[in-house]
C-alpha cells in the first residue's frame, strides 16, 4: 500500500467574531491557503486532482478553485465542517491516496463569518450594506442544536471587547444599558473585586467572555470536573498556559512559517478599498494571567468553567497537499511527513471518560506504539478541564510543556470549526521539523462522545521499526536525541 505524504500544511490566521478575518468573504479565505499550499510546495495547481473540504457549505469551495488556478474538472469531496472535520478530511485524503484512487489531493478545512463570496458581491455600494435577517447568519456547525441569533444586540459582537482583545487602544466602550450581556459581565467583575486586577487584564477578562459552549458540552465538562477532581484554580492554570505558550510561539516567529497571511479590509476604510494584510492570530494576547480568569464567573452556579477555560469561536482556513510518496520525485516535491495511522471512537453513553482518551488508545494500539515513542502531542481543547480530564486518564504528566500542546492551543487561538484538526496538524508537522522529532500525535472531538486521532511521521527522521500490533515490547533500538527527548 502506497504512502500518503503531507506535503506543505498551512493556515491563515485565526480570527475572532467582529474582527478583521469575519469580514472576509469564504472563497478569498480559502483561496489564501489554497495558493499559499500550492506555490510554497512549487506546485501547479491545475494537477490537484481531488478537494476535500471540510467547510460550512461548499459553494466557496469552486470560487476559490476557480481563481488559484485549480482545473475545473478536479473532483470535490465534501464531508462538512464542524468538529473533526480537518482530521476527517485529511484522513479521506490519504485513504484515497493509499487505495490509488488518486496521485494529488488537497485537504481543505475552514470556518468563516461570511456566507457570500466576492464573485456574489457588487463591484461598487453607494451605502454601507444593512445588516443580514438573522435566518442568514451561519451557526456555529460544532453545536447544530444552536438556535438561530435572535435580532438585536444579542446577534452582534460587542466593539469595546472585540477591539480589547485585538488590542486596539480606541475602542469605544460598551454601554451596560446597551448590552444586558455586558452589564452582568460588569457585575461579576464588580463582585470579583476589580481592583485586584489591572485595566488590561480585566479587558481580557471581557473578551473572554465570547465564548459559545452548548449545555450538553457544558454538562459533559462539569462531570468530567467532578470525576477527576479538577478544580477552577487548575483549569484556570491551564488555560492561562495555553495562552502564553501560543503568545511565546508568535514572538519567537515559529507561527509565521505556517501561516498564510490574509488580505483584508482596512479599518475605517469604508468603500475606499484600501486593504490590510493580517499575518497574526487575532486572539493572541501576551498579558493573560489565571488572576484574570478568576475574575470571570462560571457559565453555572458553583462549575468549573467560565469563558476563559473553554474555547470560544473563531474562523480561519487550513490546508495541505496529499501526494502519493512514489510521485513525489517526478513532481519535486518535498514532504513535511507521512500519515502513519488513524482511528475513530465513540465513548461509552455516560461513561467518566473522555472521548478522545479511546481515540488515542486506539491509535496507539493499531500502530504499536506508546506515549513515550510519540515527541509531541497536539490535543483538542474545547475546555481547560477535558484536556487535564485527559492527561489523567491516560496517566500521562507533561510538567515542563515539552511535548502536549507546546505551541497553546484552542483556548488561545480560538476553534475555527473544520480547520481546527488540519491547523493542529500543520502546527504539529512544522514543530517536528524544527525540533528534528520523529512522531506525533493529533487529536480532536468529532461531536458529542465522539473523537478522531492521527498519529504522523516527520519525514526528517529515519522511519523506526514497529511492533506488532497490539505488542507492548519495541525491542532493542537507539532513542532519538531532541529538544523533546529528556
Amino acid at each position: 500500500m502506497r504512502r500518503a505524504a503531507i506535503v506543505m500544511p498551512v493556515r491563515t490566521p485565526i480570527g475572532l467574531p467582529g474582527g478583521q478575518l469575519s469580514t472576509v468573504p469564504p472563497d478569498r479565505l480559502l483561496a489564501t491557503v489554497i495558493r499559499a499550499a500550492t506555490e510554497r510546495s512549487g506546485l501547479d495547481p491545475a494537477r490537484i486532482e481531488t478537494l476535500v473540504t471540510a467547510v460550512p457549505e461548499p459553494h466557496a469551495v469552486r470560487a476559490a478553485a476557480a481563481r488559484t488556478g485549480v482545473s475545473p474538472t478536479a473532483g470535490e469531496f465534501p464531508i462538512g465542517g464542524g468538529p473533526g472535520g480537518g482530521l476527517r478530511a485529511l484522513i479521506t485524503a490519504a485513504m484515497m491516496i493509499q487505495s490509488g484512487a488518486a496521485d494529488i489531493v488537497l485537504a481543505i478545512g475552514a470556518e468563516y463569518a461570511c456566507a457570500t463570496t466576492e464573485s456574489d458581491r457588487p463591484a461598487v455600494r453607494s451605502h454601507p450594506p444593512a445588516d443580514p435577517p438573522p435566518a442568514q447568519r451561519l451557526p456555529f456547525p460544532s453545536d447544530p442544536a444552536r438556535p438561530p441569533a435572535p435580532p438585536g444586540n444579542a446577534a452582534q459582537p460587542r466593539p469595546g471587547i472585540v477591539a480589547a482583545m485585538l488590542g486596539a487602544a480606541t475602542s469605544p466602550p460598551v454601554s451596560a444599558h446597551d448590552d444586558p450581556a455586558a452589564e452582568s459581565a460588569a457585575r461579576s467583575v464588580a463582585v470579583a473585586d476589580p481592583r485586584e486586577a489591572t485595566t488590561v487584564e480585566q479587558a481580557a477578562v471581557l473578551a473572554a467572555a465570547e465564548s459559545s459552549f452548548g449545555a450538553a458540552e457544558l454538562e459533559y465538562a462539569e462531570m468530567l470536573a467532578q470525576r477527576y477532581g479538577i478544580s477552577r484554580v487548575a483549569a484556570d492554570e491551564f488555560a492561562a498556559t495555553s495562552h502564553r505558550r501560543a503568545a511565546r510561539a508568535r514572538r519567537q516567529g515559529f507561527f509565521g512559517e505556517e501561516t498564510a497571511p490574509v488580505v483584508c479590509a482596512a479599518p475605517g476604510s469604508g468603500n475606499s478599498g484600501a486593504a490590510q494584510l493580517v499575518d497574526r492570530d487575532e486572539g493572541l494576547r501576551d498579558d493573560v494571567s489565571p488572576r484574570a480568569f478568576a475574575l470571570l464567573p462560571s457559565l453555572r452556579p458553583d462549575g468549573i468553567l467560565t469563558a476563559g477555560n473553554s474555547s470560544a469561536r473563531a474562523f480561519g482556513a487550513s490546508a495541505c497537499l496529499i501526494v502519493a510518496e512514489d510521485r513525489l520525485a517526478d513532481l519535486g516535491l518535498a514532504p513535511m511527513g507521512y500519515l502513519t495511522g488513524w482511528t475513530t471512537a465513540t465513548a461509552e453513553p455516560d461513561a467518566p471518560v473522555p472521548a478522545v482518551t479511546s481515540a488515542i488508545a486506539k491509535s496507539l494500539w493499531h500502530t504499536g506504539f506508546d506515549l513515550d515513542d510519540l515527541d509531541l502531542l497536539a490535543v483538542d481543547e474545547p475546555s481547560a478541564v477535558e484536556v487535564l480530564a485527559l492527561m489523567r486518564a491516560l496517566g500521562y504528566e507533561d510538567p515542563d510543556g515539552e511535548r502536549l500542546n507546546v505551541h497553546g492551543g484552542t483556548l488561545a487561538l480560538g476553534d475555527p470549526g473544520g480547520a481546527s484538526g488540519l491547523c493542529m496538524i500543520t502546527t504539529l508537522l512544522h514543530e517536528l521539523a524544527r525540533s528534528a522529532g520523529g512522531y506525533g500525535l493529533a487529536a480532536t472531538s468529532a461531536g458529542p462522545a465522539r473523537a478522531v486521532s492521527v498519529i504522523v511521521e516527520s519525514a526528517y527522521v529515519v522511519p523506526m521499526e514497529q511492533a506488532p500490533r497490539g505488542a507492548r515490547f519495541h525491542g532493542v533500538r537507539a532513542r532519538r536525541s531532541g529538544r523533546h527527548r529528556a
